[in-house]
């Protein structure tokens, strides 16, 4: 009974309060079989019974039984002989590996790696994931080595290893990107003045007994004091005590706000200044005395005016500044291009708040800035734009003379898609930032879309854009991994929550407004809510329109029915949402016995479990009916200014 419950879809009929089915059904037999040791073998054949149904399983299901299984592992230590029965064959159905491969890869995330390694039989070696360290081209170390594993092949020579940093082009801007990132803006001196403030009160705990006496004397002076001022002074000495504390909070904001941007700023003009150059090497350092015979050279060369003289010291002291920094172009380097740039700065970024998900995270809040300023192509406008308000007020225009006026060619007609050319820019380097990310973190489906949550969440990426990355940039095998999934999940989510929000929001506001504020918010509060509707279902008409072509251009039988799984969850359990209508026109001719029987899923979803068909208004309920009297209010306003 439990497993029904578990599978029954779209919504597993549980507990109200149980967010995970897999995790509640897991702990509820694990409860049973400690108070009944026999039902082990009863839990382990139903597993085995099921799975030798999963050919027929849809992505839910394959997806719950495995997250199940996932728990079942850490909770029981692996002490089983389910995996040895399933996986002993020469060939285990393809059924059978995907589901160990989903149980694994999350079962990983539950326990510390080595002692699961510890209890798992030697037949599951093939399928065990690989270790979610980062994969980026530019660290110094090469990637680290999987645990060894009994019966693991042995570790390649040392000539078939990853090369080492000095092979990939671009390593010295990616140390100085790295440079240039902090997770915190503080100034040393604000430290230095709470630390002063915080030892003030334990500085007489270190000397007791000397300052005892001396502290009682200023304890009863300060008595005193207080009684003469009274009540008052007391009270406007703690309102003096707040104002000073405000001021110094504001002060020290400013100071951290002022330092973050001067470090964009950094950050975009070094970028800036690679863009179109070729990749740095170190530059090679002249000896003493090459130099003293050319300036000899050079002296008995010129003139002894002094005009041309302090001309050629001009140019020579600009020319010593050029050729004062480490490095130089590299002829045979590399030339960076935009979506170059936008990689190496995804990678430092990564590599830099290696250490936790939410170092990455506050990297991102500190600099999306620089992202947007790369999107905007890096151009000379966008780059003024970066510019710290100090730099403004001291009147240095030296960046201004340096711009040019290229930012006017991407001011031309869209193409054939409907894009201009700065359009068709931002979504280029929109995508150079996701294969970024999906490189970085290539051995780790959690990882990737916890970071690509996170460049979401600062606009950095779009989710239109990742969708068209995933259906345009990676390959079959990458479209398959099952993060693909997770991560479109996670896309939905987000914008059904969107969604749901702004409809509470917009319910909230009183109907009945007499004020003329009131109405304009509570109609700009209706028209957000619809808007956030039309982006949920756009965004899940997208999804499904991809995956519906990657059916029909299909060969491979087993590719068909793991992309039709695929399709029919998002129709089952997004059918809320899904535009029928709009996907029989999308289709049009193309229509399959396949494709309709995932429309008629939706539909059945929509009537027989939402009751949609019931609802006056459907998924706005009351809110349409006021959006239509708003359209009739603007269309008769607009008769009548016509009509004059």
């Amino acid at each position: 009974c439990l497993f029904s419950a578990m599978l029954r879809l779209p919504h597993a009929p549980l507990a109200a309060d149980a967010a995970d089915a897999s995790f509640f059904v897991t702990r509820v037999i694990q409860r049973a079989c400690q108070m009944q040791n026999s039902l082990v073998g009863v839990v382990e054949a139903s597993l085995t019974s099921l799975l030798k149904h999963a050919a027929q399983f849809d992505f839910q299901s394959m997806r719950v039984l495995a997250d199940f299984f996932a728990y079942w592992l850490n909770l029981w230590e692996g002490r089983m002989s389910l995996l040895e029965e399933w996986l002993s064959l020469s060939i285990p159905p393809a059924c059978v590996k995907v589901f160990v491969r989903h149980a694994f890869e999350k079962a990983f995330r539950f326990r510390y790696r080595p002692n699961l390694l510890e209890l798992l039989p030697d037949c599951v070696i093939p399928y065990i994931p690989p270790e979610p360290i980062p994969a980026c081209p530019y660290t110094a170390e090469p990637p680290q080595e999987s645990l060894p594993l009994p019966g693991a092949p042995p570790p390649p020579p040392a000539a078939e290893l990853p090369l080492t940093v000095t092979s990939y082009p671009g390593h010295l801007e990616f140390l100085e990107v790295q440079k240039l990132l902090f997770f915190s803006f503080r100034q040393p001196g604000d430290a230095g003045r709470q630390a002063q403030k915080a030892g003030a009160h334990s500085r007489g705990a270190s000397n007791v007994a000397g300052d005892r006496e001396a502290a009682l004397d200023e304890h009863e002076a300060e008595r005193e004091e207080c009684e003469e001022r009274g009540e008052d002074g007391e009270k406007e000495e703690r309102e003096e005590e707040r104002e000073e504390r405000e001021e110094e909070r504001e002060e020290r904001a400013d100071r951290e706000d002022d330092k973050r941007a001067w470090m964009q700023y950094k950050l975009a003009k070094l970028l800036r200044g690679r863009l179109h150059r070729k990749t740095w090497k170190k530059r090679e350092r002249r000896s003493f005395s090459e130099s003293a015979e050319d300036a000899v050279d050079a002296s008995s060369k010129r003139g002894l005016n002094d005009e041309s003289r302090e001309e050629e010291t001009k140019d020579s002291r600009d020319a010593f500044e050029a050729d004062s920094g480490p490095y130089e172009d590299d002829e045979e380097g590399h030339l960076w291009t935009l979506t170059d740039l936008s990689q190496v700065l995804v990678f430092a970024l990564l590599a830099r708040g290696l250490k936790t998900l939410t170092h990455s995270e506050r990297l991102v809040e500190n600099y999306f800035p620089v992202f947007q300023f790369l999107k905007k192509g890096a151009s000379h406008k966008a780059f003024l734009e970066m510019r710290p308000a100090t730099l403004e007020a001291a009147g240095d225009d030296e960046d201004a003379r340096d711009g040019d006026d290229s930012d006017t060619e991407m001011e031309e007609e869209a193409d054939e898609e409907g894009l201009t050319k700065a359009e068709r820019r931002s979504q280029e380097v929109e995508e150079a930032f996701l294969k970024a990310i999906f490189d970085f973190w290539k051995h780790s489906r959690q990882k990737t879309v916890l970071t690509v949550r996170h460049f979401h969440r600062f606009d950095v990426v779009s989710k239109e854009g990742v969708v068209r990355f995933v259906f345009d940039s990676l390959t079959p095998t990458d479209r398959d991994d099952s993060r693909v999934m997770e991560l479109f999940d996670l896309l939905l989510q987000l914008s059904i929550q969107e969604f749901e929000s702004k409809k509470e929001t917009a319910l909230q506001l009183s109907h009945d407004c007499s004020d003329d504020a009131e109405r304009n918010a509570r109609a700009k509060a209706v028209s957000a809510a619809v808007e956030a509707l039309e982006a949920v279902q756009t965004l899940l008409h997208f999804i499904v329109v991809g995956f519906m072509r990657e059916l029909l251009r299909e060969d491979q039988a087993a590719r068909r029915v793991s992309l039709h799984t695929r399709l029919l969850y998002l129709a089952r359990d997004y059918g809320r949402y899904i535009d029928v209508s709009r996907l029989h026109v999308h289709i049009g001719d193309a229509m399959t016995d396949e494709l309709n029987q995932l429309l008629t899923v939706s539909s059945q979803v929509q009537s027989q479990y939402f009751f949609l068909d019931r609802e006056p208004g459907g998924l706005l309920g009351s809110l349409a009916g006021e959006l239509d009297e708003q359209r009739e209010g603007f269309h008769a306003e607009a008769c009548e200014n016509g009509g004059l």
